[in-house]
């Protein structure tokens, strides 16, 4: 949901996803459309079933991701129902509604910092203290440059943005022998960290560095991430249980916040990114048997591999129904045949869509299968990327407009940036947080 600048309009996007027959991943914005209030449930799922019935796609909804606004979810689980009384949903609908993972990371992490909030407060009001004149900041960068450190920046963040209070946390535990030194030349600068407060920035940082790294792997949009993810739950899993025993308290109060949190959303088997990681040539069933042991206690843990293979098998039959079977599917043999090996260095180079693109023959039927699952987005970030208006606010220009305006320019700029190739470009987001170079 998007609002106005003046927060009288709300808006919704609905973008499709979809990997086209060159095996590219693609989206479109399907429709941008005025959502006057209340925002319930209710109203999510009538505009979402208006915009399908008049695009002709009803019939075509595979999955659909959004965040975790509680009226997304009685939207989904409405819409939901309706599909399964037309008995148009895959595998029971178990995989129909995708939570957007970058935002359950973000309240994950959200709830952790808040073990440490004190410590925030006052690293970002210094930071704030600072920018807001050139005589302080000459002065700060004085001291830095006398202390020969290399960096040349200081970030202010967005509070409700974790990964941006990571960065200015970060940034200022480079200055943290410049604090002291500045208030000696400034009296009214009384934002100083502690020793010890140092000692938990140094921690913290540590701590959400992994997360950082999981989050940078799950917001880009030029390909598909989905693959990824289960290997990097199995990382934040990891991540967890460690600092839940660590020696620090503050870092095991942490830890305990965050992972009741991922208990909440991920303790269940998430079937998607099971299945999604399974159709990675490199991983197969290898990666689900390995993380699910790690993640789950063993019963549950076969439990759950047991129904991922169940799922893939659901899903590959429900796309061979009108055609004749050998005795041995597509499945069955890309499940037995050894897992692809990366040549020498190119791990990182590694393109699941070509893979898939060179493979298209020899695997007819799962071929299908992996284009539709390949193509759903496990984050609605992506959603928000296509306007280049920075997050979910409509800027002052699209907000003095008529609602039908807005819908036409939206829709507009997204289609002809697709028609002509610009799509990659506009892909660029405001970054989120503000950085400030020392003189």
């Amino acid at each position: 949901m998007w609002k106005s600048s003046n927060q009288k309009n709300g808006y919704m996007v609905v973008t499709g996803h979809f990997i086209d027959s060159d095996w590219k991943l693609q989206k479109r914005v399907l429709n941008f459309f005025h959502m006057p209030p209340p925002h319930s449930g209710v109203i999510v799922v009538d505009a979402l079933q208006k915009c399908f019935i008049e695009l002709g796609i009803e019939d075509k909804v595979f999955t659909i991701t959004v965040d975790n606004a509680k009226y997304n979810d009685v939207a989904l689980r409405i819409l939901k129902d309706n599909f399964t009384l037309k008995k148009k949903l895959c595998f029971g609908g178990r995989i129909f509604h995708v939570h957007c993972c970058a935002h359950i990371i973000n309240l994950l992490v959200q709830d952790g910092i808040k073990e440490v909030k004190g410590i925030v407060d006052i690293v970002r009001e210094g930071v704030k203290y600072l920018i807001t004149s050139d005589s302080r900041m000459i002065q700060f960068s004085d001291i830095a440059k006398q202390l020969q450190l290399s960096s040349k920046k200081l970030i202010l963040d967005c509070p409700t943005l974790w990964n941006s209070t990571y960065m200015m946390l970060a940034t200022t535990l480079e200055f943290r022998e410049v604090f002291p030194r500045y208030q000696d030349r400034d009296p009214g600068f009384i934002y100083v960290p502690s020793v010890e407060d140092w000692v938990k920035v140094e921690h913290v940082c540590d701590f959400l560095g992994t997360f950082n790294v999981v989050t940078n792997i799950t917001l880009r949009t030029e390909y598909p991430t989905a693959n990824l993810f289960l290997s990097e739950l199995w990382r934040i899993k990891v991540i967890l249980n460690e600092k839940f025993v660590d020696d620090n308290e503050f870092i095991r109060a942490m830890a305990s916040m965050m992972k009741a949190k991922f208990d909440k959303y991920w303790s269940e088997c998430n079937l998607l990114m099971a299945i999604v990681a399974v159709l990675d040539p490199r991983y197969k069933m290898i990666i689900v048997n390995y993380c699910f042991l790690d993640i789950y206690p063993e019963a549950e843990a076969n439990r759950n591999i047991a129904t991922v293979k169940q799922a893939l098998y659901e899903i590959y039959n429900d796309r061979t129904v009108d055609t004749i079977q050998p005795s041995k599917s597509d499945l069955d043999i890309y499940l037995d045949e050894s897992a692809f090996i990366c040549a020498e260095g190119s791990a990182n180079k590694f393109n699941i869509m070509e893979w898939w693109k060179v493979n298209t023959l020899k695997f007819c039927i799962l071929s299908k299968m992996a284009r539709k699952i390949l193509s759903i987005p496990i984050t609605s970030v992506a959603s928000k990327s296509t306007f280049s208006v920075g997050g979910r606010v409509i800027d002052p220009y699209h907000a003095s407009q008529l609602p039908e305006t807005v819908q036409v320019l939206i829709c507009g700029v997204d289609w002809v940036r697709a028609l002509h190739g610009l799509m990659k470009g506009s892909e660029q987001e405001k970054p989120s947080h503000v950085e400030y170079d020392l003189p």
